[in-house]
């Protein structure tokens, strides 16, 4: 799946979904749609250097039992970022204290 920013740039995203229904897969990606094309895309290009750059993020979450694990990886040229987090309850949570801890270290640099 590929994001269009509209700064003109695309994230490609690689998922990794175990033990979830497909209604949940669907609403994962909604929610990672809506960080990158609108709460990091001023922050993400603060950080490139060209127009045409590819910025790559790595998905992957399981369910255990009623609880949550999950990896986020975002790279481009210059930057790799990573987040992992296990034993969550809410998987909305999850996704957004990932994408939370991507803006913050990019707000301080």
């Amino acid at each position: 799946m590929t994001l269009q920013s509209g700064l003109r740039w695309q994230v490609k995203l690689s998922s990794s979904y175990k033990g979830l229904a497909e209604a949940t897969k669907e609403s994962i990606n909604e929610w990672v749609e809506h960080w990158i094309t609108t709460l990091l895309d001023s922050y993400l290009a603060s950080y490139l250097k060209h127009e045409d750059a590819e910025i790559v993020l790595k998905i992957a979450i399981e369910k255990n039992w009623n609880m949550y694990n999950g990896a986020f990886h975002l790279t481009w040229p210059s930057l790799a970022l990573d987040f992992k987090r296990e034993s969550f309850e809410n998987l909305r949570d999850l996704v957004n204290h990932a994408f939370k801890h991507f803006k913050e270290w990019l707000s301080s640099k």
